[in-house]
């Protein structure tokens, strides 16, 4: 993975070389002999990463290497940096002059190892294979094979569980049994699922039923807590742990109840704690690896233990993941190699899963000897899964490898927003830049492979079949935050319960993670913590304030502090000048923010949460207009009186701007928006909520997401005229008596040309839907009618809509009727579009 790495970095020293800072001008000529031989190293680094789990000494190499990269990232932006404080002031100073024979120093010391390294890689006869063979073109090809193997993805393919799912279905439905029964194994054969099996078969015949994965390091009270949102009982958090018990135990004592405890690593008094009744009719079910821990729990319980999978499920479980493509038969000239690399995962179903899946788009037949080679390298699994997850990891394309790595922030079992989680790659540099597709775009390929080789799970899924969330299997995340510390010098702490900052771990790391931790304070000094990069502290975080101290991190590029309670950022907060990603969505009223926000120039991410940038004497809207780098912002402000608006010339710089959210929290009255505004030439999301829609909205012809929420007017802007618009969303709310039609225009021929998703939602006053004519809206493929308790019949020509897949209709209490199957609209819909779905959710 170092490869991806130095790419990254080898992209961040070329911007300094172009950039001609003053002082980077002294140390050109080493900057350019480092640039030309990292673009060289480059092409070695693929046969190098390959041949590393197998030669120590170029394992050593590589890290040597990586090393070196970042130092060189380090100094040069230390260069920059001087050159930024002093306005690119060529003038001798004595501070000056003392920087200088420092930098020229670590200059030196840095070229030293670098003529190192040149010597040893030449030693390695390394094989040199273009970086632009993997980089970024495979993945499309990778996805298309890829997204052939959906049948495994269904449920119903269970191999080799049956006679257990059985066995437990039937403890758990006799009344008579022992009320709690246990499921043991080793990591990685298939208890979760299982579990999951049984907990669907079952709960319809219980009165109460929840499910909570027990981590590794859990906190009874947060267990506690979690039981009781299953349970649906008042909050439990100002409760003791006594009284929660309590609380707990008095719902469920007497009633038929089912509770799952997945994945239990220390668990002697937990059930008593958690104070679930020790009667016949409330069932536990408890998955863990330990046998040890169920002792003491209950004198009596029925234990199954978890036995590997045959050698013929095993098989037929690998030919579902590696040839999906032909149904789960291998072709005669793989079959006997298959067969060996299947018995060399030893029956471990996430063994077996993982390697089968990075198998599915290999053809040729040496690709598939080469890969049982280097499985009879290693030695027999065992009780040891990680060798053969190296085997999948291997194969993935090196910036796939970072975000894998990464999934491992996120605390353990946690379940993970996608549209998140790709912002995330985004924001650190995972994701290349591409002018044909979106960003986001690329980085849902890189999503679809982790879930399609098996590495990360796909939790829900969408009616377009997209992945909303997703998850990560333990052992593939004790994996990755192994390797995440090695090869990205991370620090990922999230969901441990921590008494202190982990200084001890920190030194010298780039990226932390202290999601969800326990953390109440970051210490005032946090020595070693100059190299740090990314800080991400979101997520349930008890941490109320960042010190003074955050601001002398100045290489820090991605700070995250959404959904912590914090009410202030430092005020020293201008002096981050690489930050390049700033996310203050907290909970609860943010007080003050300081003017420095706007001195961040390198900002291309802003998000302020519900700060409010129209009053107050803190930061405020028309601050922002010099970052000429921002490419997203966020805002939720409150407009008091119908005066109080965005003041004109308050985007002034912002014309990258791609993604704009802006919303007003008076819910009783909207706003204009500024006309400069119109000179954001480049936006491709917008979404304003309670802000009257401009005519300027329809000369974005890059814009492709529109959302207008709540924005009380009369007559909307002729939309229909943007060319690249693929998503609307017109959501009016109950305070809306103004709008009773829409532009006709919305029907005409050619109206909205790329549209595909229509949302027209909350609309009370609405009397009629615009007519459709041939030709109009010809790529819509849904349509979303919700709460429009006027609108007295169906638009007519909606059988015109030829793609149309899916029309949702709630809440459209005048004619949704006739939609039913017996319904007058239905069936002349049906003989137009025989393939479209209809869903009348609240009908």
């Amino acid at each position: 993975m170092t490869d991806a790495i130095v790419q990254i970095v080898l992209d961040r020293l070329t911007s300094i070389l172009l950039q001609r800072a003053s002082l980077v001008i002294y140390f050109r000529e080493n900057l350019e002999e480092l640039v030309d031989w990292l673009k060289y190293i480059r092409a070695l680094l693929i046969d190098a990463n390959r041949r590393s789990s197998q030669e120590q000494a170029l394992k050593i190499w590589l890290c040597d290497l990586q090393n070196v990269v970042y130092d060189a990232e380090d100094l040069f932006e230390d260069c920059q940096s001087m050159t930024v404080t002093h306005h690119g002031c060529l003038c001798i100073s004595p501070a000056r002059l003392l920087f200088r024979y420092r930098m020229g120093k670590r200059v030196s010391q840095l070229m030293s190892r670098v003529d190192t390294l040149k010597n040893l890689s030449q030693a390695f006869n390394l094989a040199t294979i273009a970086y632009s063979d993997l980089h970024p073109s495979s993945i499309n090809e990778v996805q298309v094979s890829l997204q052939r193997s959906i049948l495994v993805r269904d449920t119903s393919k269970i191999v080799g569980l049956d006679d257990s799912i059985d066995l437990i279905c039937s403890w758990v439905l006799e009344e008579a049994n022992s009320s709690l029964i246990t499921v043991v194994g080793m990591g990685g054969l298939g208890k979760t699922l299982l579990l999951t099996q049984v907990f669907q078969r079952a709960r319809e015949n219980f009165e109460i039923w929840a499910w909570l994965t027990i981590s590794q390091n859990y906190s009874v009270k947060q267990v506690q807590e979690r039981l009781g949102r299953e349970l649906k009982l008042p909050d439990m958090t100002s409760l003791s742990v006594e009284e929660a018990r309590n609380c707990i135990f008095h719902h469920l004592k007497g009633r038929r109840s089912l509770i799952v405890l997945d994945d239990v690593w220390n668990g002697r008094h937990l059930l008593h704690f958690l104070g679930v009744p020790e009667e016949d009719c409330c069932k536990i079910v408890i998955s863990t690896r330990n046998r040890k821990v169920v002792e003491g729990m209950r004198e009596d319980y029925k234990m199954c233990a978890m036995p590997h999978l045959s050698d013929q499920n095993s098989w037929k479980l690998f030919c579902l993941y590696a040839f999906p493509q032909h149904d789960g038969f291998p072709p005669e000239e793989l079959r006997d190699v298959a067969e060996k690399i299947a018995r060399k995962c030893a029956n471990l179903p996430l063994a077996i899963k993982t390697v089968a899946a990075s198998m599915a788009t290999k053809l040729l037949p040496s690709e598939w000897n080469d890969v049982l080679l280097r499985l009879s390298q290693m030695d027999d699994i065992g009780e040891e899964v990680m060798p053969v997850l190296q085997i999948s990891y291997d194969e993935l394309p090196s910036d796939v490898k970072l975000c894998f790595l990464y999934c491992s922030a996120f605390p353990e079992d946690c379940r993970i927003d996608c549209q998140y989680l790709i912002k995330l790659w985004i924001a650190e540099g995972f994701v290349p830049s591409d002018l044909k597709r979106e960003a986001l775009d690329i980085g849902r390929d890189y999503l679809n492979l982790l879930v399609s080789s098996c590495l990360i799970e796909a939790f829900h899924v969408d009616q377009r079949r997209r992945i909303k969330y997703c998850k990560m299997h333990d052992l593939l995340r004790d994996f990755a935050l192994r390797k995440s510390e090695e090869e990205m010098k991370c620090v990922f702490k999230a969901g441990n319960e921590l008494n202190e900052f982990p200084l001890q771990y920190s030194c010298g790391q780039r990226k932390i993670s202290l999601m969800e931790s326990g953390l109440t304070v970051i210490p005032e000094s946090s020595p070693g913590l100059q190299s740090l990069r990314t800080l991400l502290i979101a997520e349930g975080s008890k941490i109320e304030e960042l010190p003074e101290s955050i601001t002398q991190l100045h290489h820090l590029q991605y700070l995250n502090v959404s959904y912590c309670h914090m009410e202030k950022l430092p005020w020293g907060i201008g002096h981050l000048k690489y930050l390049r990603h700033l996310d203050f969505c907290t909970i609860g009223e943010t007080k003050l923010l300081p003017k420095g926000v706007s001195l961040l120039k390198s900002l291309q991410f802003l998000n302020l949460g519900d700060y409010d940038l129209l009053g107050g004497n803190g930061l405020r809207f028309e601050d922002l207009k010099g970052l000429t780098k921002l490419r997203e912002l966020q805002a939720h402000m409150t407009v008091a009186h119908e005066g109080q608006r965005i003041a004109e010339g308050a985007f002034g710089g912002m014309h990258k701007l791609r993604r704009l959210s802006l919303a007003n929290q008076n819910e009783y009255l909207s706003t204009g928006l500024p006309g400069d505004m119109a000179n954001m030439s480049e936006l491709e999301k917008i979404k304003l909520t309670r802000y009257l829609p401009s005519n300027f909205l329809c000369s974005f012809a890059n814009l492709i997401f529109l959302t207008l929420v709540g924005c009380h007017c009369v007559e909307y802007p002729r939309l229909d005229e943007l060319p690249n618009l693929r998503y609307l969303q017109l959501c009016e709310n109950c305070e809306n008596r103004l709008c009773k039609e829409l532009p006709s225009e919305f029907g005409r021929i050619q109206s909205f040309p790329k549209l595909e998703q229509l949302y027209i939602v909350r609309f009370p006053q609405l009397e009629k839907l615009p007519k459709l004519h041939k030709g109009a809206m010809p790529m819509v493929k849904e349509l979303h009618l919700k709460d429009l308790p006027r609108v007295k019949q169906m638009a007519e020509g909606l059988e015109h809509l030829n793609v149309l897949q899916c029309l949702f209709v709630h809440r459209c209490i005048r004619w949704q009727n006739r939609l039913t199957e017996s319904g007058q609209d239905f069936q002349k819909l049906r003989a137009n579009l025989p393939q479209l779905k209809i869903d009348l959710r609240g009908s």
